[in-house]
């Protein structure tokens, strides 16, 4: 994983594209040495 300032880190810009075409929801985030991701898609049944 980079640190890169500003850089995602390994596709999850990828991911963040994906889930904004199928009008999805990304959540991130850190808990100490965790990090998280949530995706949310509408159910479309």
């Amino acid at each position: 994983m980079t640190q890169k300032t500003g850089h995602d880190g390994i596709g999850l810009e990828n991911v963040r594209n994906a889930v904004e075409k199928y009008h999805g929801e990304l959540q991130t985030g850190q808990k100490g040495q965790t990090f998280f991701v949530t995706l949310l898609f509408p159910d479309n049944g």
